[in-house]
């Protein structure tokens, strides 16, 4: 995986107070049966920030 998602699942787990294993378990309990780990990883990532963005945006817009 890219140094550049390894960092960002860092900030998660430190946010999330988790340990990578843990995170890795979640995503992986929650992926399609199709999808491979490291897509699905990919993809928790970009929603978890998408998501951290939404919020925000929508405390300043309140």
């Amino acid at each position: 995986m890219e140094p550049e998602f390894r960092e960002a699942l860092k900030d998660i787990c430190d946010r999330e107070k988790k340990s990578l294993s843990e995170l890795y378990s979640d995503i992986d309990n929650r992926k399609r049966p199709d999808q491979t780990l490291s897509s699905a990883t990919r993809v928790f990532t970009v929603a978890y920030f998408r998501n951290a963005l939404h919020h925000i945006e929508k405390e300043t817009t309140d």
